[in-house]
């Protein structure tokens, strides 16, 4: 009986081992059923992307960002309502204009009124322009004269304008005669009335709205020869001949009718050259 003892020992694990083994791995076509049966449970309806949007709003319900909102600027009446004149040392100057809210302006060039709205801000003596649709933010710092002038010291740019205060005219009811277009109204003036052309016109902006206009021509050596001067206010482009002192009245000439001379392609002449040309062509 001894002679057993080891085989009767070892069954045990031998029916454990099978006990372990006896479940069999599952068939592939059994995982693939799985790993589908799994995914249809995870699977969702996509939405459409439409329905995802935000309804638009309507054209009347937006409105434009106020780029100046964030900043707070507070009206000042540090300049009066109006039209304030300034000149500087080219013989020309600008126009300031002030609206009565106390935060808007226009600054004008008296020479051809391309002019630029601005925003400011004051705080003390201290100023803060911005100009143009851009709002370029400028620095200036302001001094009261004791004529009641003010001095707008432009820090950044080097420059000033004393500013002469005018008239109460508001921007919108504001016009002038630019000192470009009073030496082309001059110029065209003085041909009709005399039938001589001139060479040029020359335009110097003196105190408050008034324009001195000399006109010239070319002497036999090519110089500049004056031959009448007159002086006229940019407002009404009315003034007198400062040689015979008639008055005169430029805004009685008619630019629209000034032709302008062009050249066309009918205009242009045939090229004729010259017979060794000629030949040079044929090579």
């Amino acid at each position: 009986m001894k002679r057993f003892l080891p085989l009767i020992a070892a069954l045990p694990l031998v029916l454990c081992s099978c006990s372990d083994n006896s479940e069999m791995p599952p068939s592939p076509a059994t995982i693939e059923e799985t790993a589908e049966d799994s995914t249809a449970v995870y699977k969702e309806a996509e939405i459409p992307f439409t329905e995802t949007m935000e309804d638009i709003p309507l054209e009347h319900e937006l409105s434009p960002a106020d780029p100046l909102g964030a900043l707070d600027i507070q009206p000042s009446g540090y300049f009066k309502p109006g039209v304030w004149t300034s000149s500087y040392t080219d013989d020309t100057g600008n126009f300031y204009i002030f609206d009565e809210d106390g935060l808007h302006g226009r600054f004008i060039p008296m020479a051809d009124a391309e002019g630029v709205d601005f925003t400011y801000s004051i705080d003390g003596s201290s100023m803060t322009m911005f100009v143009g649709e851009e709002l370029t933010p400028y620095s200036a710092e302001l001094e009261t004269t004791d004529e009641g002038h003010i001095i707008i010291h432009m820090t950044f740019l080097g420059t000033e304008d004393e500013l002469t205060y005018l008239s109460g005219i508001s921007s919108e009811n504001f016009s002038f005669y630019p000192g470009k277009k009073l030496a082309a109204m001059a110029e065209k003036y003085y041909e009709q009335q005399t039938g001589q052309e001139l060479v040029g016109v020359e335009y110097i902006i003196t105190e408050n709205d008034m324009v001195i206009l000399n006109l010239y021509v070319n002497d036999e050596n090519g110089w500049r020869s004056d031959v009448e001067s007159y002086t006229v206010s940019m407002f009404s482009a009315a003034g007198w001949s400062s040689i015979s002192c008639e008055p005169i009245d430029l805004s009685t000439v008619d630019m629209q009718s000034a032709e302008v001379e062009t050249t066309t392609g009918d205009d242009i002449q045939d090229v004729i050259l010259p017979e060794s040309a000629e030949a040079a062509e044929q090579y």
